[in-house]
C-alpha cells in the first residue's frame, strides 16, 4: 500500500509540473511561435541547445539506475518466484517503479525543449531529478526506521 501512495505522489508531481510547464500562460498553450515572438535567435541558440542536451544527459544518468532495478525486479518476479500469488505483488510494485521513471524522462524532455531560459532548464532538470528521487528518499527513511 505504501509503494501506491509513493507512486501516485510521483506521477502526480510529473503531470503537475508538466502541465503547468506547458499551461501557464492563463491556461492557453505556450506555442512555438510565441516563443520564437519572445526571441528567435535565443531559441536556436548553441548555447540553449548544449543546455538542453546536457541536462538531457545528466537526468538519464539519474535515472537509468531506476529503470534497470525496476527491470530487474520484473525480471526476478516472474522467474524467480514460485508461487503465482506473490508474482502479481513483486511485478506491480516494480511496474509503478518502471512507469514512474519513464514518465518524468519523458515529461522532462518536454518540458526541456520548451523552455528558451538556461536557468530555467537547469532548474526544471533539478526539479525532475528530485521527483524521481521519492521513492529513493521513501526506502531511506524505512531503512533508518527498521534497523
Amino acid at each position: 500500500m505504501n509503494c501506491l501512495f509513493i507512486f501516485m505522489m510521483q506521477v502526480s508531481l510529473t503531470g503537475i509540473t508538466g502541465y503547468f510547464m506547458f499551461y501557464r500562460n492563463n491556461g492557453s498553450y505556450r506555442s512555438d511561435e510565441d516563443i520564437r515572438k519572445d526571441d528567435p535567435a535565443l531559441q536556436y541558440s548553441p548555447y540553449i541547445l548544449l543546455t538542453r542536451f546536457i541536462c538531457a544527459i545528466i537526468l538519464h544518468l539519474q535515472i537509468e539506475p531506476e529503470i534497470c532495478q525496476s527491470i530487474n525486479l520484473m525480471r526476478f518476479s516472474l522467474y524467480r518466484t514460485g508461487n503465482a500469488g506473490r508474482k502479481f505483488p513483486q511485478f506491480s510494485v516494480a511496474l509503478m517503479q518502471f512507469i514512474g521513471a519513464i514518465c518524468t524522462e519523458i515529461i522532462n524532455m518536454l518540458v526541456i525543449c520548451r523552455e528558451i531560459n538556461p536557468s530555467e532548464i537547469v532548474q526544471n532538470l533539478l526539479a525532475f531529478g528530485v521527483i524521481c528521487q521519492i521513492d529513493d528518499f521513501y526506502v531511506e527513511t524505512l531503512k533508518n526506521n527498521l534497523g
